[in-house]
């Protein structure tokens, strides 16, 4: 009678796509092992594209480590192709440890293509210490090589990475002969034998970018601003989405905009490197240069001074204090307007605002203009509210129903199909100066929004009726006077007849 296989699992991993250590040649080779030396491979852990020199980017070795140490594992070995499958991590060391974590569980390491598969012994350490070794070094010169390369790659014009900001293009050229042929947003190139290369944008993206800077260096417009600026416009970048503050922020930060190309910013924890790093590489006028390097240089300026990067500790709890004894009540909106950092800085410096006030030994003063029960009594006030609205509106002829209410949020259903939020805002103080808020609640879908702006005895001041799409976009602060054609509802003849065409 045959003896029962040792229950095993196989452990794959492939750096990349043409690696020559296949998946399918390292699981081949590993089956005859396991049909010859009687193993029964019961799983199959695989790591595709997957680094070897570390363990924070295999999510099937780190499963693999884990399975090895639970109670009542479906295996007792482990089977490798060879020693580099296993890792080429930089320190020996490590490679060492993760197998004697295995066989301090029970469970046996074999590497199916190196001469020391099943023996223990002094030289079987030694030559596996040189296995690792050698994996080690082969990863490490094979990343100085690559490296170089990037370098000359680099000094060429050729591009490296993520894709162009608005206003740069691409194009294909060939290794050979060195034909060029344009790239849209979506395409790349079709074979190992081009390279790509960046170059100047269509002429309208070009004159965005210029139109972005000038704005952002000759006027006091923030990037906020410069956002909404470009919604209203209608504006859009290259995937159709409205242009964010987060996008506007990368482009200001973008260097292609003056032909430098930058490689090698950030390490694999995404932390930023110092640019004396051996690692940061920057390859000046690869590109075709769209700004000036003054303007360029003015807009780092200004962002650098909007961060408060230039302020150390001590400037900005000088500034603070100053600005306190001016202003007792200040707040964090008050900061920018008072000559200090913006929040964000106080936040990212000490913390928080608050931990900023405190370490000033006093207490941030909290804005409270109503206790408990006058909260209470404005929520009671939209609720009477809204069902003043749908008296309003089911006299005009529209049928209203009310589903549900949500943070001085009330949903009305015109007709059974059209959905209208309900919401009130009022007052509240912006630089020392009371002005409308706005709170936007994104949980609750809609169709339109039904603002009624209050004064702070509850009486109604007026309202407008917004979009869905107009309400996201609008900012939180409204002034008295709108710049554009909407229109104050202040009449109830007003509202009706606004519904009346909507429904």
């Amino acid at each position: 009678m045959s003896e029962k296989p040792i229950r095993a699992v196989q452990y794959v991993r492939m750096s990349s796509d043409a690696q020559d250590l296949s998946p399918e040649m390292q699981t081949s080779a590993i089956s005859a092992y396991a049909d010859r030396e009687g193993f029964a491979v019961v799983e199959t852990y695989v790591d595709a594209g997957r680094s070897g020199l570390t363990l924070q980017k295999r999510p099937a070795m780190k499963r693999l480590l884990e399975d090895a140490t639970r109670p009542g594992r479906p295996f007792d070995a482990i089977l490798v192709y060879d020693v580099s499958r296993w890792g080429r991590f930089q320190d020996p060391d490590a490679s060492a440890y993760y197998e004697y974590h295995c066989r301090m569980h029970g469970v046996d390491v074999r590497y199916v293509q190196e001469p020391f598969t099943q023996f223990d012994s002094p030289l079987v350490a030694l030559l596996k210490g040189m296995k690792r070794v050698m994996a080690a070094e082969y990863s490490r010169e094979l990343g100085v090589k690559t490296r170089a390369a990037q370098g000359i790659a680099m000094a060429r014009g050729f591009h490296l990475g993520s894709m162009p900001p608005v206003g740069i293009g691409r194009i294909a050229v060939a290794k050979q002969g060195g034909a060029q042929r344009p790239l849209g947003p979506l395409e790349h190139k079709s074979s190992r034998g081009e390279h790509l290369k960046w170059v100047r944008g269509p002429d309208q993206e070009v004159r965005l970018v210029q139109r972005i800077f000038r704005l952002y260096t000759d006027s006091d417009m923030t990037v906020p601003d410069i956002a909404r600026l470009l919604r209203r416009e209608g504006r859009v970048a290259r995937s159709g989405r409205p242009f964010t503050q987060n996008m506007l922020y990368r482009m200001l930060r973008c260097e292609a905009y003056v032909g430098d190309f930058v490689w090698g910013r950030c390490d694999a924890l995404k932390h930023r490197r110092d640019e004396s790093h051996d690692r940061f590489q920057r390859a000046k006028g690869s590109v075709e240069p769209i700004l000036a390097r003054e303007v360029w240089k003015a807009a780092q300026d200004r962002r650098i001074q909007r961060l408060g990067a230039t302020r150390g500790k001590e400037k900005l709890l000088a500034d603070l204090r100053e600005a306190l004894e001016s202003n007792p009540k200040l707040t964090a909106s008050d900061l920018v307007s008072l000559g200090c950092a913006c929040r964000a800085t106080y936040a990212n410096v000490f913390g928080s605002f608050a931990a900023a006030v405190a370490l000033l030994d006093r207490t941030p003063y909290t804005r409270i203009r109503e206790d408990y029960r006058a909260a209470n009594e404005k929520r009671a006030r939209g609720s009477r509210l809204c069902g003043d609205v749908a008296a309003v509106l089911e006299r005009s002829g529209l049928t209203c129903t009310r589903p549900k209410s949500m943070n001085g949020c009330h949903s009305l259903v015109l007709n059974g199909r059209v959905k209208l939020r309900v919401q009130l805002i009022w007052r509240r103080p912006r630089h020392g100066i009371p002005t409308w808020f706005l709170p936007k609640i994104y949980r609750e879908r809609f169709d339109h929004a039904l603002l009624i702006r209050l004064e702070d005895d509850g009486t109604i001041f007026d309202s407008i009726l917004l979009d869905a799409d107009e309400y996201l976009r609008h900012r939180r602060w409204f002034v008295d006077e709108l710049a554009d054609s909407r229109v104050w509802l202040t009449t109830e003849a007003q509202v009706a007849a606004r519904f009346r065409c909507l429904a």
